[in-house]
């Protein structure tokens, strides 16, 4: 072989690897911006509590380790993309509570309904969504967002 056919060759390898991996990106946040697209960034309350570098996974599919910050306040999940998130176009978003649905808590880790999404993500906010079948009319969905897991997040 010549040296520009082993060029043409690395090329074209180089190429199809970048294509691949956009196409992967794409796939893992097409359905993450459509389902976070009602929900604009809000500010966040003063008392909310946050954590930087969060995991959150996205329908079992994707993983965005460490690329979420998520704050919580009595009325909504913020969820900000830290600098990698916002390279793969992760969304800004402020989901009310009544807008959740959780599905399921495991340790340290709670899963959540956003729409068509399922979140999973850490249980210190996410556990505050109201629980499946609470229909988000005050009742349970109230007292989910009441402070209870936030009142220990800020603790501990």
């Amino acid at each position: 072989m010549t040296t520009w056919q082993i060029v043409a060759i690395a090329c074209v390898f180089a190429i199809l690897d970048v294509a691949l991996v956009l196409l992967v990106i794409r796939a893992m946040t097409v359905p993450l911006l459509k389902a976070l697209a009602p929900f604009p960034a809000r500010e966040i309350d003063a008392r909310g509590v946050t954590k930087q570098f969060q995991s959150v996974r996205v329908n079992s599919f994707s993983n965005f380790g460490g690329c979420v910050h998520i704050s919580v306040d009595e009325r909504m999940l913020h969820l900000r993309p830290a600098w990698l998130g916002r390279v793969i176009r992760f969304p800004s978003a402020s989901i009310p509570w009544e807008q959740t649905q959780l599905l399921g808590q495991r340790g340290d880790k709670a899963t959540i309904r956003v729409g068509p999404c399922e979140l999973q993500g850490p249980a210190w906010a996410f556990s505050m969504a109201p629980p499946k079948g609470a229909g988000g009319e005050g009742g349970e969905g109230g007292e989910a967002g009441s402070g209870g897991a936030g009142g220990q997040a800020a603790g501990g």
